[in-house]
């Protein structure tokens, strides 16, 4: 064999093994697999993969059932398809985010995907169910502003403070409308993750983009501020609505809340330290 055939011979099996480890890396980060099976209660369903305890489906499980019991109750509300909630463990639930550095959970229209290895899911969660329930039911009602049509697309946010504030409400709200909480508990809640804090942007400055517990007290806040105005949750389901049939979300907000973004803003700076 000459010389030259060795290094063509060399240079074609190191081409093959880097694309066979190339094919497996794109496979463990694009294609999610695992055990399917149904969630009592609920027409949703699981995707398992290996290594996720029951303890957890348990949990999850009771969070959706309870967002959905929520959606009827308070919103007259409930999702138009079923949707797929992923327990992830092997395959990261954000292509190429790598397990347990990301978001604890995410939600679109069609699945919820729940990181089993993030640090809330491990740390915080094992030590405060009620923590995990909420967790669940606000990314439960991010599956239902994506099938009505008001959940904007990753780089679309306007209104960033009414998308992740009104589903922290009802991530919370669900817990009180099931008895395993008060609303002043909540407010508790707020109060420790930094919500009341004089250094927090102001509220319009979360349009665009919001992220960490002060700022998403802070838009529950605004969000409660909303609903204690209008005296009904229902109202949050409505303006969804209205955004979902292609109205300008400063419209929909006066339309469903009866005040301006912009007077409703001047309202909430004024009120919000008090």
């Amino acid at each position: 064999m000459t010389h030259r055939r060795r290094l063509i011979i060399v240079a074609a099996i190191i081409f093959l093994v880097t694309l066979g480890f190339s094919g497996i890396y794109l496979w463990q980060n694009l294609v999610f697999t695992g055990e399917t099976r149904a969630i009592p209660g609920t027409p949703h369903h699981f995707l398992i993969q290996a290594g996720v305890s029951e303890n957890d489906l348990a949990l999850v499980g009771e969070g959706i059932r309870l967002a959905d019991l929520y959606f009827t109750a308070q919103l007259a509300a409930t999702l138009s398809n079923p949707i797929e909630v992923r327990m992830a463990r092997t395959t990261p639930c954000v292509p190429f985010e790598p397990l347990g550095s990301g978001s604890t959970a995410v939600a679109d229209k069609e699945k919820l995907c729940v990181d089993t290895l993030s640090y809330a899911w491990t740390k915080i969660v094992p030590q405060d169910r009620l923590v995990g329930l909420s967790i669940i039911a606000h990314e439960h009602f991010h599956n239902l502003q994506g099938q009505t049509g008001c959940l904007p697309g990753p780089n679309d946010h306007e209104y960033a403070w009414w998308v992740e504030g009104s589903a922290t409400y009802i991530g919370w709200h669900t817990l009180v409308e099931a008895g395993l909480m008060t609303e002043a508990q909540v407010m508790d809640v707020m109060h420790k993750w930094g919500g009341f804090s004089s250094d927090l942007g102001t509220l319009a400055s979360y349009e665009k983009h919001i992220s960490g517990d002060p700022a998403y007290a802070l838009a529950y806040r605004a969000i409660d501020e909303l609903v204690q105005r209008t005296g009904s949750p229902a109202l949050l389901y409505q303006f969804c609505q209205i955004v979902g049939q292609g109205q300008n979300w400063r419209m929909a907000f006066e339309a469903a809340y009866g005040i301006s973004v912009a007077d409703f803003y001047t309202q909430f700076e004024q009120s919000r330290l008090n």
